[in-house]
């Protein structure tokens, strides 16, 4: 035995001698004489080194997700880790270590395999679980993906070239401390990672948005179970948090939040109130924490949205007529009444009392009058969202600024009003007057003063549509005049929620042709849809010396 030690040694010392003559005695340690030390050769013969003592091509940096998982019993958490290189590349067979830490629960049920190929490219890892607590993998040379063995996509996972895995199920609750460690990464602090996984017995629902009437309480329910009985959880907490929308609060103090414990039954239940009722949702996020009292204390283990909408009806008005009109002439107006809410509303009535100057003269539909002056539509019951149009007709029997503003007045308090201002002029007796010594002169044939209405208008278009529609409206121009309309011209105005091709709120084009008396043009003018609303398109056509005369067609836009 002795001489089989003996001749270890000869080998020992003949290998050392042939690597001295092979290399150089410069390019190895010199030994001290008195053989207690040796000396490191000189510092330019050492290859260059990262801070960390790392070589440029070596691995630098350990990467580990999640960093924290909340899992049911019996599952299986993937844990992923990646060895990262000084740049930003992963590399590929590297050897990670996998390590549960004593004390807690849990145990390793896969980990990524073992391929011949992988002794081809000298990767002796031997990728395996040793251990229901120890694993050894190798990262993976290309990209693979996880199915879980089930058809829903949603729950792979995806695996890059550099990155390895394994997966950790418990079937208690407790705490995984799982520590992934790479050796040939040579700074500590940046070899292993830790992972923490908390293994928790419990299932959830939260409630589901609800729709109610503005100004009413409602009461949001989550139930906590166990998941491996379905027997109820008593002293989990719930926070609720309302994020958006009309302003509301939770009972009993009116808070944007607060936070119930379950109760025997497992149920934790917050209400929700409106200080002042007013339509619109309000969203609620929503939190579900472990009480402190349980293993590994406190923290939230899920979260979610809920919604709370305030259903109510709505009333709105928009009136619009002639900016100018003169004396004795026939101004129409618009007017249009619509509910904008998401319920319905009953007794409507629409009521437009003519200011001193106009004179009724007749209305589409036809409405009740008294006095002369008081005009009104009984319109009863208006389903969420309708809209309704109605044009009455008055004489112009002075001069003056006169403002018609009407109301319309619903069930529950509703009430709208709008007004549209017409300027009203005379004619001047005689012919225009002469323009005096260096009064610019006009340009093209004279305009006459405005007199009574010679040219109509019909505007006729869809009254809904949906956001990205092309929709168009239609123009009829007749001229009612006992000469040519010549130089008619057409000025269309249309509200944001609105497009036209050319990018702009206005289009002014001229007809092009002449209309001899009785004659009727057609126009149709596209637009799309760009918003929900109420949106309107307002024409205005004149000519020369004839009065312009306008109308407008709304449309009501949903998303």
């Amino acid at each position: 035995m002795r001489q089989v030690v003996l001749n270890w040694r000869r080998i020992a010392v003949a290998v050392a001698l042939a690597l001295v003559a092979v290399g150089g005695c410069a390019q190895l340690p010199r030994i001290d004489p008195s053989g207690e030390r040796f000396f490191l050769p000189p510092a330019s013969t050492i290859p260059p080194t990262q801070a960390d003592g790392a070589l440029p091509w070596e691995p630098t940096e350990l990467l580990l997700d999640p960093a924290v998982k909340v899992a049911p019993i019996g599952s299986e958490v993937v844990l992923i880790a990646g060895v990262r290189g000084p740049d930003p590349y992963l590399r590929t067979n590297e050897r990670v270590e996998w390590q549960i830490a004593p004390g807690g629960v849990g145990e390793f049920v896969d980990s990524d395999p073992h391929e011949f190929v992988d002794y081809l490219l000298l990767d002796f890892n031997s990728p395996r679980k040793v251990t229901p607590t120890y694993a050894i993998s190798s990262t993976s040379r290309r990209a693979v993906r996880l199915t879980r063995g089930t058809p829903d996509p949603n729950d792979d996972v995806a695996v890059a070239s550099g990155q390895t895995w394994v997966t950790v199920t418990s079937p208690v609750e407790g705490t995984s401390y799982v520590t992934a460690l790479a050796p040939a990464i040579r700074s500590w602090d940046r070899r292993g990672k830790t992972a923490v996984i908390h293994w928790i017995d419990a299932q959830w629902q939260f409630p589901p948005p609800a729709i109610n009437p503005a100004g009413t309480r409602h009461v949001f329910t989550t139930t906590v179970t166990r998941q491996s009985d379905q027997s109820p959880l008593a002293g989990w907490r719930v926070r609720y948090r309302i994020t958006g929308g009309p302003p509301a609060g939770f009972a009993p103090a009116g808070s944007g939040t607060v936070e119930v414990e379950t109760d025997a039954a497992g149920r934790a239940s917050a209400e929700i109130s409106q200080p002042q009722p007013a339509p619109g949702t309000s969203t609620v996020a929503i939190e579900l924490v472990r009480p402190a009292s349980a293993a590994g204390g406190r923290f939230v283990v899920a979260s979610g949205m809920t919604s709370k909408t305030w259903s109510a009806p709505g009333l709105a008005l928009r009136v619009s007529g002639p900016a100018v009109a003169s004396v004795g002439a026939t101004l129409t107006y618009r007017i249009e009444v619509s509910n904008p809410g998401d319920l319905p509303v009953e007794a409507v009535t629409v009521l437009d009392n003519l200011p001193e100057g106009l004179a009724f003269l007749n209305s589409s539909p036809p409405a009740q009058t008294s006095t002369g002056r008081s005009v009104q539509w009984p319109l009863g019951h208006m389903a969420a969202g309708q809209c309704c149009t109605l044009e009455l007709n008055a004489r112009a029997d002075r001069a003056g600024s006169v403002s018609n503003c009407v109301e319309a007045a619903a069930s529950g308090g509703l009430r709208a009003k709008d007004c549209a201002s017409t300027t009203i002029s005379t004619a001047p007796p005689g012919p225009p007057l002469l323009p005096g010594p260096g009064t610019p002169q006009p340009v093209g044939p004279p305009i006459t003063v405005p007199g009574p209405a010679t040219l109509d208008l019909q505007l006729m278009g869809p009254e809904r549509a949906a956001v990205g529609d092309r929709v168009t409206f239609r123009m009829v121009i007749t001229n009612r005049a006992s000469s040519t309309a010549r130089g008619v011209a057409i000025k269309a105005h249309f509200d944001p929620g609105l497009e036209h091709a050319v990018g702009t709120t206005a289009i002014h084009r001229l007809l092009g042709v002449d209309l001899p008396p009785g004659e009727t043009a057609q126009i149709g003018v596209e637009l799309r849809v760009a918003r929900p609303g109420r949106w309107c398109l307002g024409v205005e056509v004149s000519a020369t010396g004839m009065r312009p005369v306008t109308r407008q067609a709304c449309l009501v836009a949903s998303g």
